[in-house]
């Protein structure tokens, strides 16, 4: 059976991420959820997700915890075990795949391993189906004053891995800028989007934070978006479900496109 899972998966032991499983209706293309008010009118700048957003890499994701489980000697994951057993933070996820509790040198193996079986999977995985259109659908785009609109990757995965990883899928050309994580791996993402914004702002002249659109998969990336003043689409193809998407406030549509039609209204 189908299962979603979470593109945010890099975080220790430690990290914490409110998770409410919900359910919603199916998406089709041709559909989106938008709160009264929503449209935009202004937006020069997307950022993107890159985890479950740009890159399709649920299945990835799966298949690096049962490889670090099998290898620390634990019960391989298959999908439906991920999806019963899925907790934040990941300590409590490894407690409940175990069965019983899982100390700190236990927890740091399990993320070291799922990391390193993560990185020799990845290149069996590519981007989102409709990544590539939508992302030339919005850089072949203009403002109404004929500006040249303008997009880049913010991940929470690690910015050595991260960089090369994009220019190799040759996607790069597209982006003023694409930042990973630096520092420790956990925590929400807004302080990452924060520095990203300060970034953004120094580098695309007289770019607004009103102007700038975060597009993802999960409720931090709209927990993230406000904080720092910026607007956010969900897309439903992340670990939330359709309600905890729809909760946020923000619009949620099914796809990439989706997400660029919206940000051009």
């Amino acid at each position: 059976m189908p299962v979603e899972i979470p593109s945010h998966y890099f975080m220790p032991c430690g990290s914490r991420l409110d998770f409410r499983s919900s359910s919603g209706p199916p998406e089709s293309d041709e559909h989106m959820s938008m709160p009264e008010g929503s449209r935009f009118g202004s937006i020069r700048h997307i950022v993107w997700d890159w985890n479950g957003t740009l890159f399709d890499d649920r299945e990835a994701i799966i298949r690096a915890n049962d490889i670090s489980m099998r290898a620390a000697g634990f019960e391989g994951v298959t999908p439906e075990r991920f999806a019963q057993h899925f907790a934040r933070p990941t300590a409590a996820f490894y407690e409940r795949v175990v069965g019983r509790p899982v100390d700190q040198a236990e927890c740091r193996t399990l993320d070291a391993g799922f990391e390193k079986a993560y990185v020799a999977i990845m290149r069996d995985f590519s981007l989102a189906p409709d990544a590539l259109d939508a992302l030339d659908l919005w850089a072949a785009s203009r403002t109404t004053s004929g500006r040249l609109r303008t997009q880049s990757v913010l991940s929470m995965w690690g910015h050595e891995l991260l960089v090369p990883f994009v220019r190799e899928l040759g996607v790069e050309e597209y982006f003023v800028r694409v930042d990973g994580r630096t520092g420790p791996p956990g925590g929400p993402k807004r302080a990452h989007l924060a520095r990203h914004v300060e970034r953004l702002q120094a580098s695309v002249p007289g770019l607004a934070r009103e102007e700038i659109l975060v597009v993802g998969d999960v409720a931090d990336d709209a927990s993230a978006a406000r904080s720092v003043g910026t607007a956010c689409v969900l897309h439903t193809a992340g670990f939330d479900g359709f309600v905890t998407l729809r909760g946020t406030g923000a619009p949620v549509v099914s796809g990439l496109r989706e997400a660029v039609r919206l940000a051009l209204l």
